[in-house]
């Protein structure tokens, strides 16, 4: 069976209408991690690798 997957919704596109708020921007984690404590700053870094590597075309991994 295949999992149900909610879509994300479609951003609008152009310019805001006269009157319409954008919506607040999240505050990246560089700021946040100013005002925490070094404990609650680590826990909040992500543990997993996500930087990959390119693969040439016989299978190696690239710098």
């Amino acid at each position: 069976m295949k999992s149900s997957k909610q879509k994300p919704v479609p951003k609008k596109r152009g310019r805001r209408a006269k009157g319409e708020r954008a919506e607040p921007v999240e505050v990246k984690r560089l700021k946040r991690q100013l005002h925490q404590s070094a404990e609650q700053a680590l826990k909040e870094l992500p543990v997993v690798c996500d930087v990959g590597a390119k693969k040439n075309s016989k299978g190696y991994k690239i710098k």
